[in-house]
């Protein structure tokens, strides 16, 4: 009998355990939880919009996009690494630039875990 309410209580205490942890931000200059790359929008206009599947809030908001600048050098490099982390269903974590508190956040910086 202990070992069966030993076994349920471990269960109980696994099954409580958030799949992924959600970042949410605060403001620019903090981390928010973009999930797996699932959508983008990409526009002739140099706009890039991304959506995932486990958005993070930033000032108590669940942004429907986030949104990258297409014009800055190094867009070539964060596109592939964003394409990467879609095909390998990695989950991404971005630095707020601006935007908290709305439904479109800006960032530039981002990380991918390779494993």
């Amino acid at each position: 009998m202990k070992r069966l309410l030993s076994w349920a209580a471990t269960l109980t205490l696994v099954a409580s355990i958030p799949a992924t942890a959600t970042i949410d931000g605060t403001g620019p200059n903090t981390w928010i939880s973009i999930g797996v790359p699932l959508r983008l929008h990409q526009g002739s206009d140099g706009l890039f919009y991304l959506e995932g599947n486990d958005h993070g809030r930033c000032n108590n908001v669940r942004p429907t996009y986030f949104r990258f600048d297409m014009t800055k050098p190094t867009w070539k490099e964060m596109y592939s690494s964003l394409m990467l982390a879609s095909v390998n269903e990695k989950p991404i974590d971005c630095v707020v630039d601006s935007g908290c508190g709305t439904d479109q956040v800006w960032t530039s910086y981002c990380r991918i875990p390779l494993r």
